[in-house]
């Protein structure tokens, strides 16, 4: 069984049933196709999301952690020392002239790349990984 780690929107759009998550993944989801997680990083930044008024989810951290536990889908809380290695080596990528800086997606890629999860994401920077170790399914 495939297991597979669900970038930070990827969880919003499930959550909040949105179009823009492809129904075949909603589906696979729902029906625990392949074994899905969410590293807490991710439920750090919805927090941090809210707060700062960039999205408009209508849950709470806690009804977030009922809905994961109900859908099946389980909550990484721990970080390694072997997955801060992963992160320490993992290189800050160039795109389009900019360097990603973004720590939170650079931790979840490398937690994804460390316990050999595949990651379902949208963003367009995760591609850049590929190379590193990533495996990714895209949106």
């Amino acid at each position: 069984m495939t297991r597979c780690i669900l970038d930070t929107h990827i969880l919003v759009w499930f959550l909040e049933n949105d179009k823009r998550l492809p129904e075949s993944i909603r589906e696979d989801i729902e029906y625990m196709q392949h074994r899905y997680c969410v590293s807490v990083l991710t439920l750090l930044e919805i927090d941090n999301l809210q707060k700062l008024k960039k999205i408009n989810l209508q849950y709470t951290i806690k009804e977030i952690l009922e809905q994961l536990q109900e859908s099946c889908i389980d909550v990484l809380f721990d970080i390694s020392a072997y997955d801060l290695d992963v992160l320490y080596n993992l290189d800050m990528k160039t795109i389009n002239g900019k360097t990603h800086g973004d720590y939170i997606d650079r931790a979840i890629i490398s937690l994804a790349i460390s316990s050999k999860y595949t990651m379902i994401s949208a963003d367009t920077k995760f591609p850049h990984y590929i190379n590193s170790g990533l495996r990714l399914i895209e949106i």
